[in-house]
């Protein structure tokens, strides 16, 4: 991506509410995602980590057996999302302290929506909805991975896709593609070299566009080291 103006590091903050990550199998989904919040766990020794892998990933087979992880595959990732959202009523009710910050990663959405049953769709829809739209105040966040983006993910459609104020997509990115992630000139995208790995496009807060590389992980222990202590502290 160097050939095609990628030339600095840019800065993310997890922070803020909400970040989406789209893109095929292969293209470094799950890398990119680990190293966004493996480095926000560094930067803050505090934070609390749900990680939800709505597919059973077998990248997070270094969580299976940590005793207290909150880890949660498969249709358990309802009830990790259902741990989270609780945290974001009670302290939207005053009934527990605002600190420490809390950031659920949900790992294939649509994949978990598939597991489940009519019901239980519309509920994940809603906690979803309800963590993007009014986590940031409460020091609750949300980051989301998917292959293919849709509307039909979130209760309130739009708005709570006009709450991503990062929106990560690995690979090439079709006009109808681009339609769903958000208002973009489909002019403005740059060529992606086929079989390169993280390479894409981010858009931050609806508007700025730019072309990524998304960095190679050098140490995964280091990576899996700081997730661990994430999920259980």
């Amino acid at each position: 991506m160097l050939a095609y103006g990628v030339q600095r590091w840019i800065e993310i903050d997890l922070t803020m509410p909400g970040v989406l990550i789209v893109g095929p199998s292969g293209w470094g989904k799950s890398t990119a995602a680990a190293s966004a919040v493996g480095t926000l766990a560094v930067l803050y020794p505090d934070v609390r980590v749900w990680v939800m892998d709505g597919k059973g990933d077998p990248a997070f087979r270094f969580l299976h057996d940590v005793p207290g992880a909150r880890y949660y595959p498969y249709r358990a990732a309802l009830d990790g999302l259902r741990e989270l959202n609780q945290i974001l009523q009670d302290r939207m009710a005053g009934t527990i302290p605002l600190p420490p910050f809390c950031f659920g990663w949900l790992d294939e959405l649509m994949g978990l929506l598939l597991l489940l049953p009519k019901k239980e769709q519309e509920e994940v829809k809603g906690m979803v909805t309800s963590i993007l739209l009014q986590g940031r105040a409460m020091g609750v966040q949300l980051l989301l991975s998917v292959q293919r983006p849709d509307a039909s993910m979130f209760a309130s459609g739009g708005a709570a896709r006009e709450s991503l104020n990062h929106t990560l997509v690995l690979g090439p990115m079709s006009a109808s593609m681009a339609s769903m992630v958000g208002d973009m000139d489909t002019a403005q995208l740059m060529p992606i070299p086929a079989g390169t790995v993280g390479a894409g496009h981010l858009l931050t807060a609806g508007n700025n566009l730019r072309a990524v590389q998304v960095p190679m992980v050098r140490d995964w222990k280091k990576l899996e080291k700081a997730l661990i202590h994430a999920v259980t502290n």
